[in-house]
């Protein structure tokens, strides 16, 4: 390549004659970020430094972020962007309703609380138990908030009633939680 004043980046990569992964290994950077800088996405400096050093040692010729163009570089942070970033998972809580109403429980989360399997519990919902004609345990249902192809199950505070004697019935066991078993204890000492 010629010496002159400029160069473009695009030039740089298209006379290049050295395979890819050649020069991958003498700027060591990764092939992948090498298409992202060619095709003008954002680096770092650090990164374009090393690229144009192993551009310039194929070429024979100096070449840095001042004689070359079409470089695109991370903007720098300021002072108070430069905290490290703690990232978190937001939900658009907004737009979905999460809520449930209230005095109701998800069905699984009941069923933890009584040390039944979430999965037997769905069983006795979808499948039921008992002879012949089964009967199932009745809970509500809608779609899942953000996953409206999914559907969730609730109990309100009927159906959480109805569900302890329907497994009381059929001799499923279970127990009382704590905070319940203190509760009912109070009710019946009035």
């Amino acid at each position: 390549m010629k010496q002159k004043e400029k160069y473009t980046l695009a030039e740089l990569y298209d006379n290049l004659r050295i395979p890819y992964s050649e020069l991958s290994r003498m700027a060591r950077v990764n092939e992948g970020t090498l298409t992202r800088i060619r095709k003008g996405y954002a680096a770092r400096r650090s990164t374009i430094n090393k690229l144009l050093d192993a551009f310039s040692e194929t070429y024979g010729i100096d070449l840095s972020i001042d004689n070359v163009i079409g470089i695109n570089l991370e903007e720098k942070q300021d002072d108070e962007d430069k905290q490290p970033k703690v990232r978190t998972r937001s939900r658009k809580r907004d737009s979905i309703d999460y809520e449930l109403p209230p005095g109701c429980i998800l069905a699984h989360t009941f069923a933890r609380l009584h040390n039944v399997a979430p999965m037997t519990f769905r069983d006795h919902i979808l499948i039921g138990l008992g002879r012949g004609e089964k009967e199932k345990a009745q809970v509500t249902e809608r779609p899942k908030p953000g996953r409206p192809s999914e559907t969730e199950r609730y109990l309100t505070q009927e159906q959480q009633a109805a569900v302890l004697d329907f497994w009381r019935r059929h001799g499923v066991e279970f127990t009382m939680p704590e905070a319940e078993n203190n509760l009912h204890e109070e009710r019946t000492a009035l």
